[in-house]
């Protein structure tokens, strides 16, 4: 019924991105893998797309690009008339942070944690028990990526089609695309 993403960044990202013209903004350089994310969880294209923005740390930063915004929060509507939301924040100060919510008929689906990855390690009695906490999208997602390498050189090998291809791209470029239309216009992008 209901899809909730989000993806806080706690650094700035290089200067090309910072500047919207340039690097897309938060939308696109922070948000890329929501997009992705949204469309597959839900197994739906987006219908519409409704944006807000807000810039509340740039002057401190000394950042002054027309358009730029550290905040952004989007309301979707999929084709099969699920509802969704995305939101980004870049740069946060807590942490780099990436969850998904999926809220179904039957229950409830949580994927990310702030903490990190919910892996305990307990092999020393005068040290405790750690939980490892994640800085970096390299290191929290090192084995998604290495997964998808070996899926890719798999069907490749095979002669195989991989799971996620070029549609699915244009897709996450289209849902930039219209959030960035929408906040600009002030309104709803279809």
């Amino acid at each position: 019924m209901m899809i909730k993403t989000l993806t806080h960044g706690p650094g700035l990202p290089p200067l090309w991105a910072r500047d919207p013209a340039t690097g897309g903004g938060v939308l696109a350089e922070v948000n890329s893998h929501d997009w992705d994310s949204l469309r597959w969880l839900m197994g739906a294209n987006l219908e519409r797309v409704y944006t807000e923005v807000a810039n509340f740390k740039g002057k401190a930063l000394n950042i002054d690009y027309p358009f730029f915004y550290d905040n952004v929060m989007v309301n979707l509507r999929f084709e099969n008339g699920a509802l969704g939301s995305l939101d980004g924040i870049c740069p946060c100060e807590y942490e780099y942070d990436a969850r998904v919510e999926i809220i179904g008929e039957k229950g409830l689906l949580q994927i990310g944690e702030l903490k990190g990855q919910t892996i305990v390690v307990a092999t020393n009695r005068q040290q405790g028990m750690l939980t490892p906490v994640f800085r970096t999208w390299a290191e929290r997602f090192r084995w998604g990526y290495i997964n998808e390498m070996r899926h890719f050189v798999e069907c490749v090998s095979k002669g195989e089609t991989p799971r996620v291809g070029g549609e699915d791209g244009r897709w996450a470029v289209a849902g930039y695309l219209a959030g960035t239309k929408s906040y600009r216009e002030e309104r709803p992008v279809y």
